[in-house]
């Protein structure tokens, strides 16, 4: 880093440069903290550069008022500018966790770059630069709030090049150069906590804020702004501003934007996942928003190329309230009356996308508004995408201004029915049924209102436009929704809103929605209904789905027999659990009698092995499985041939199950754990032996399938919590080949059970049978003592299940069985060492094995031991 001045770094990450004609290479972690004061509770920065703050109330110490993991700032008078010869900014930051009824007097940050300009010097700009490269990166980590407040915001990454002064002419110029600005956020997690301010994932700005332009792109610049959004959720949480996926902002006094001379800028918002669930948002939520703003013009463009770019990313609702929504946003505002929001000649271009979004409204969800007495308001607004232009358009090039506003963006709706002032720019409507809005069936209200303005604005093409009409449909209806033939739905009333494709006002919802034919719809799990779409109302402003009946009949729904097979997720989810328990059994039946071997008379040795390894399971489909189990216990020998022990097993492991079918793949995905304990046994006789063992526990699972979504609009899941019992009993014979080595036969027959569980789905009745596995397993096993503290061992074993089927049915139905019924061949290879030649009660081991057929996959095993 080179200045011609005084650098001030310090310890807390706050970089700050009082100087003039800085080249900027800095790079700055997470793990920095700015402490502030009133300290109490627990701040601790762990070995991986998390800030945790437990119990904690802070107020900020710098003037940002302003928490950060990590910052870096320039922050120069100086007449030229802050940066002039170029460099890189790189700000990555580290986890900020915050927790435990914490209360922080000011905003958190993830990572930050900010460049500032109070000069009251002429021609001064933050960031200023002639044949040169500039880059500022911020790259946000996790940030999570539990259980606490912040009086502020909350922003993941940031970038930002602001003149604060009359005399500071603009946040960025570029001539002959190329400057680029990328924050992209971590997660960001809020729970049961309060947010007086913003939550933003990713944000860059570029601001004057008392005089020209937020940007000035000279001859031959290529600005780029990109910001990219994670995951964002919200529970149980109070955001009293707004919630933004990912932003870029520019603002000048006078023009937002001015580009010329063969100059190329683009502004790139890419939304993330949005989750709000049982909380409230007084403000809009955004899932990606590029915004240029001026006063006299918000953008003048001459022989000039920008494009604003916003892909809005996944917007989910669930029992919540919040403000307007919309999926992707564009501004371009001149502020004063009669300005021109755009200038743009006939040697440019300006291209505008709003698209890709995807809205999600469950639950009991509403969107409000508040007004000055504090009175809620329905007028709030829905938009897919959205592109506000507020000013004149000026310029011989308007027709070299592109838009889309409609392209991808999806509403998916399964709320209960909802009142908003305006909607509009979705390309697809998608409705479903279920307990939360199942009273609008044969009523006058309609699942969405529009009181104000329904509309769809046009893509605009080189030559004029594209009138676009949405598809607009009932995707299912939840099996817990009694339906008969003829009854109807409204999906959307807008009457007495005005109605309009583009700038054309019109009557009827046909207009701008798509009058869908009869479709065969989904109700419940495994059953489908027929419906019929017409416009009715005045004005033919209500669009109506009719329910009729498949097979004539008063009941609506009739069987499919597709669902039914698709299914077969559950019999295979059935399998997985059963399957780990299954790893248990093994490492009960081999590993741990083997631990027991040659254990003298009247002698304690308590025992622990732990296994983790990756399985598939070829069910007639397939499992994928990742597996931990721990075993400890401890075994007694009495006389020279009998020895008893006791043992407690834990099993935990997620596994994922691969399925297609004629209407589609289904990929779903879970967890499973079990715990239990157990009793194991061994008879010696000379060479032969016995053995057994007994186990009883509980089980415990989890199951979603994204791809299987029922007629309510859910994805498929359930949970349940069953017993299971299992084991083994059997029988070999050992052979000494020579004073080292000897060969170990084995034949052994193992039992598993699960036992059967019920569980309601979407109205449907799902039965779990009890789930069996029966196998048989014969063994070869070659150990080898290299010496007195090491021995090694190899084997091979063939294992044949007999059973492993579990057997599922919905409402009476048999559905098709998951099955690992066949053979598997086994190796394994392993060492058992006494790493303390003074102390040889002790004992370690490793094992690797390996899996062909049925079942395949590889684990690796450690056990410990110690004779007393």
């Amino acid at each position: 880093m080179y200045c011609n001045k005084k650098i001030i770094i310090s310890i807390i990450g706050l970089f700050e440069v009082l100087s003039s004609n800085v080249f900027a290479a800095t790079n700055s972690y997470g793990g920095k903290y700015n402490y502030g004061s009133n300290v109490s509770g627990s701040v601790t920065i762990d070995n991986n550069n998390a800030i945790n703050l437990d119990g904690v109330t802070l107020t900020p110490s710098s003037s940002d008022q302003e928490f950060f993991s990590t910052k870096i700032k320039f922050d120069s008078s100086s007449p030229s500018g802050t940066i002039m010869a170029g460099g890189s900014l790189t700000s990555n930051g580290g986890e900020f966790n915050v927790s435990n009824n914490s209360t922080l007097n000011g905003s958190i940050t993830g990572a930050s770059n900010t460049i500032k300009n109070s000069s009251t010097g002429n021609s001064a700009y933050p960031i200023n630069i002639t044949h040169s490269n500039a880059l500022l990166s911020a790259t946000g980590q996790q940030i999570t709030v539990n259980d606490s407040t912040v009086n502020g915001s909350i922003t993941g990454a940031k970038n930002e090049s602001i003149g604060v002064s009359n005399y500071a002419i603009g946040g960025v110029y570029a001539l002959n150069s190329q400057v680029n600005f990328t924050a992209k956020s971590g997660d960001i997690n809020i729970d049961n906590s309060s947010v007086s301010g913003d939550v933003i994932g990713a944000i860059n700005r570029s601001v004057a804020d008392q005089a020209y332009s937020g940007i000035s792109a000279g001859t031959s610049s290529t600005i780029s702004f990109i910001a990219t959004g994670d995951n964002l959720k919200l529970d149980d949480s109070l955001i009293q501003g707004k919630v933004v996926g990912s932003s870029n902002y520019i603002q000048g006094w006078t023009r937002g934007l001015s580009a010329q001379s063969n100059s190329n800028l683009t502004f790139s918002a890419i939304g993330g996942n949005i989750e709000i669930s049982n909380s409230k948002v007084s403000g809009e939520i955004i899932g990606a928003n590029n915004s240029i703003i001026g006063a006299t013009g918000g953008a003048s463009i001459s022989s000039a190329q920008v494009s604003m770019l916003a892909s809005g990313g996944q917007i989910s609702v669930d029992n919540a309230t919040v403000g307007s929504i919309y999926g992707a946003r564009n501004d371009i505002i001149a502020t004063e009356n009669y300005s021109n929001a755009i200038f743009i000649d006939q040697k440019s271009k300006l291209t505008i996308n709003a698209t890709n979004s995807t809205i999600n409204l469950s639950g009991n969800t509403v969107l409000s508004n508040t007004d000055s007495t504090n009175n809620t308001t329905y007028d709030a607004e829905l938009w897919g995408g959205y592109i506000n232009i507020q000013g004149e358009l000026a310029g011989d090039g308007q027709a070299n201004i592109y838009s889309d506003s409609f392209t991808g963006n999806t509403l998916n709706f399964s709320s209960s029915a909802i009142t908003v002032a305006k909607m509009g720019n979705f390309e697809n409507y998608n409705f479903s049924l279920n307990d939360n809005n199942k009273n609008v069936i044969n009523s006058s209200t309609g699942l969405i209102t529009v009181t104000d303005t329904l509309q769809n604005d046009d893509t605009v093409t080189a030559a004029g436009t594209t009138k676009n009409q949405s598809t607009a449909k009932l995707t299912g209806i939840s099996g817990n929704v009694d339906i008969k033939n003829g009854d109807t739905i409204i999906l959307v009333d807008a009457t007495g809103a005005v109605i309009k494709g583009g700038d054309t006002s019109q009557t009827g919802l046909g207009q701008i929605i798509t009058q869908g034919q009869k479709e065969t719809i989904k109700v419940g799990l495994i059953k489908e209904v027929e419906v019929e779409y017409s416009f009715a109302g005045n004005d033919n402003q209500q669009l109506v789905a009719t329910v009729n009946s498949n097979d004539g009949n008063d009941g609506g729904a009739s069987v499919n027999n597709d669902y039914i097979k698709q299914l077969k997720v559950l019999s295979e989810s059935r399998l997985a659990s059963l399957m780990a328990i299954n790893r248990g059994a093994d490492i009960i039946s081999s590993d741990i009698l083997r631990q027991i071997d040659q254990q003298p008379v009247q002698t304690f040795k308590p025992f622990l092995i732990v296994q983790s390894g990756y399985d598939r399971y070829n069910s007639g489909s397939h499992i994928n499985s990742n597996t931990t189990v721990a075993v400890m216990g401890g075994n007694y020998q009495f006389n020279d041939h009998f020895s008893l022990g006791a043992l407690y097993e834990y099993g935990n492991g997620t596994y994922d199950t691969y399925n297609s079918f004629n209407i589609g793949k289904a990929k779903g995905s879970g967890n499973t754990h079990y715990y239990g304990a157990g009793l194991i046994a061994k008879y010696t006789y000379d060479i032969f032996y016995t053995d057994a063992s007994l186990r009883y526990g509980r089980s415990k699972t989890n199951y979603g399938n994204n791809d299987i979504i029922t007629g309510g609009g859910s994805r498929l899941s359930y949970k349940n919590t069953v017993d299971y019992w299992g084991g083994h009993v059997g029988a070999g014979f050992t052979y000494a080949i020579n004073d080292k080595s000897t060969l170990d036969t084995s034949l052994k027959y193992l039992v598993t059970s699960l036992d059967g569980a019920d569980a309601m789905i979407e109205g449907s009745y799902v039965k779990f049978n009890k789930a069996n596995s029966t196998r048989m397993q014969l063994g070869e096993q070659l150990k080898h003592q290299l010496s007195p503290t090491i021995m090694i061992f190899g084997g091979v074993a063939y294992d044949y299940e007999f059973n492993g089927r579990p057997r599922v049915k919905v409402d009476g139905y048999n559905i098709d069985k998951a099955s690992t019924r066949g053979s598997t061949g086994i190796v394994e290879l392993g060492i058992n060492v006494k790493p303390i030649p003074k102390a040889t009660q002790l004992e370690l081991g490793f094992v690797t094995k390996g899996y062909v057929g049925k079942h395949q996959g590889i684990t690796g095993l450690v056990n410990l031991n110690y004779r007393f």
